[in-house]
């Protein structure tokens, strides 16, 4: 946001200038790139996009089989533990 507020300055500055800016020489083209190239590179942030498909994605999966007597019968309870699940993608650039 400061760096905003600076280059709208500058350009109001050099918008406003009148007749400084006729006995000034305008700056060249490299000038203003290193000018600009120098406010926005430091305020970019550090990966420009991350994305993530299905990232984490588990899903429960029958392991076993446990017997428990209820009464007569032996009933069977299945065992269920989380397992990974899918593609995990992750992008960041």
């Amino acid at each position: 946001m400061r760096s905003f507020y600076f280059v709208s300055v500058l350009l109001a500055g050099f918008a406003h200038s009148g007749e400084l800016a006729l006995a000034a020489e305008q700056p060249s083209n490299t000038q203003l790139a290193n000018a600009f190239r120098g406010l926005i590179i430091p305020n970019l942030p550090v990966p420009l996009v991350e994305k993530s498909y299905d990232w984490g994605h588990q899903e429960l999966v029958a392991v076993g089989v446990k017997w428990e007597k209820k009464e007569i019968l032996l009933k069977p309870e299945i065992l269920k533990k989380l397992h990974n699940d899918g593609i995990w993608r992750k992008i960041s650039a």
